[in-house]
């Protein structure tokens, strides 16, 4: 599988901009499945392994998705 890389979107509120929600908004798949990719460590945050689904992300953090 490719790896996909994204920008964290600057329309996704502060508040709401977590992992699990950033990862469920760009790639239009359910919470559940946006935190099962995070647990099965297929989802990198500016190149480290994202461990924590509700870790805050910052706007331009970079996700790359295996």
């Amino acid at each position: 599988m490719a790896i996909e890389k994204y920008l964290v979107p600057t329309n996704i509120p502060e508040p709401a901009r977590t992992l699990a929600n950033v990862v469920q908004a760009v790639l239009k798949i359910s919470r559940r499945e946006a935190e099962a990719l995070v647990h099965d460590g297929l989802v990198r945050i500016n190149n480290r392994v994202a461990t924590q689904t509700h870790r805050a992300l910052q706007v331009n953090d970079q996700l790359s998705i295996d």
